[in-house]
């Protein structure tokens, strides 16, 4: 069977961390591809989670930033950019093809971008950028999140039929 690493938020960070461990491991069927939605990749805070306001939502950016360094207070910022805790800092050979939603009014954004951007030179990498929409939209029941849900199931069809996505 194929298998996708799909994760959410800090899950698109652990499921990142956890696709590092499995090719660090020597897992030689990986997974047929991987899905990030809205990830946290750089616990040191990116420029958009820094400068996140009350248009955000869920975040600003001076408790996003203490909050993070929460998930790490045994490092100072510059330690919370090892790639052992922030996947955008790693080497990402060996990965599988990705797929990148997120909302451009998420504090995360950048995770996003910049990640997307970084996987692209080891692996196919695709991104949805959703308009207006924050952090968590897809559970507010909007109607961007149904676009998004068609999009993430479009894309894992065609990487099981080894088809290009129509976009």
């Amino acid at each position: 069977e194929r298998v996708f690493v799909i994760g959410e938020s800090a899950g698109a960070h652990l499921a990142a961390l956890a696709l590092l461990a499995l090719r660090d491991e020597g897992v030689v069927d990986g997974p047929a591809g991987s899905i990030f939605v809205q990830g946290v990749f750089d616990l040191s805070g990116t420029p958009s989670a820094r400068s996140a306001g009350s248009e955000t939502l869920l975040f600003d950016g001076p408790s996003l930033t203490r909050d993070l360094g929460r998930l790490t207070p045994d490092r100072d910022e510059a330690a919370r950019r090892r790639p052992d805790v922030s996947p955008l800092y790693a080497d990402l050979s060996g990965m599988p093809p990705a797929l990148f939603v997120l909302g451009e009014v998420d504090p995360f954004q950048d995770d996003s971008r910049l990640m997307a951007a970084r996987w692209a030179e080891f692996a196919p990498s695709a991104r949805l950028d959703v308009p207006d929409a924050p952090h968590g939209f897809q559970h507010f029941g909007a109607p961007t999140a149904a676009v998004a849900h068609g999009f993430i199931r479009d894309w894992i069809a065609a990487r099981l039929t080894n088809r290009p996505l129509s976009v």
